[in-house]
């Protein structure tokens, strides 16, 4: 068995699982309860920013142009992450992207077409699809759609640091 842990005399056994004498393995009730380390009360490093997206969902779809088919707004923005909220009117494609790192496409209302040089994936409202880094992509919208997206930047910063490696 791979990964398997040899079992000791001295070892604790709960149910015929195996665990080190110092462990804080337990029983209780129908469950093994682990605690390797004490519980402590986290407190965020940086402030935290509340999104209200009922808001931001009436600003997209009131700002659209007449001439437009689509709206966008940047929800949220830093150096390695960036959340815009999508406005597509049925029909709108989108121009292809190519991702610089991991994305995620959420649909929040209505339903749109996710196109790669692959495959096509359909998704309607509530449903998520993630797209890994360099994979060129667009989106059709089926019917008046609106969907968050997030953008990671960890894609470009690894290769901006691997080209930097590679020119020393």
């Amino acid at each position: 068995m791979t990964g398997a842990r040899r079992q000791f005399s001295q070892d604790k056994i709960i149910d015929g699982m195996s665990f080190s004498p110092n462990s804080s393995a337990k029983r209780k009730g129908k469950y093994i309860e682990l605690n390797s380390q004490p519980k402590q009360e986290r407190k965020p490093s940086v402030p935290l920013i509340p999104i209200d997206f009922h808001t931001v969902m009436e600003q997209v779809k009131s700002n659209i142009k007449s001439n437009s088919d689509y709206n966008a707004i940047t929800v949220f923005k830093n150096s390695d992450i960036r959340i815009l909220m999508m406005m597509l009117h049925k029909g709108t494609e989108t121009v292809q992207h190519i991702t610089d790192g991991l994305i995620s496409v959420q649909v929040l209302e209505g339903q749109m077409q996710l196109i790669t040089n692959d495959q096509t994936a359909v998704l309607s409202q509530g449903q998520m699809l993630t797209i890994p880094s360099g994979v060129a992509y667009n989106l059709l919208a089926d019917t008046k759609t609106t969907v968050l997206l997030t953008l990671t930047t960890l894609g470009s910063k690894l290769m901006r640091v691997l080209k930097a490696k590679l020119m020393q």
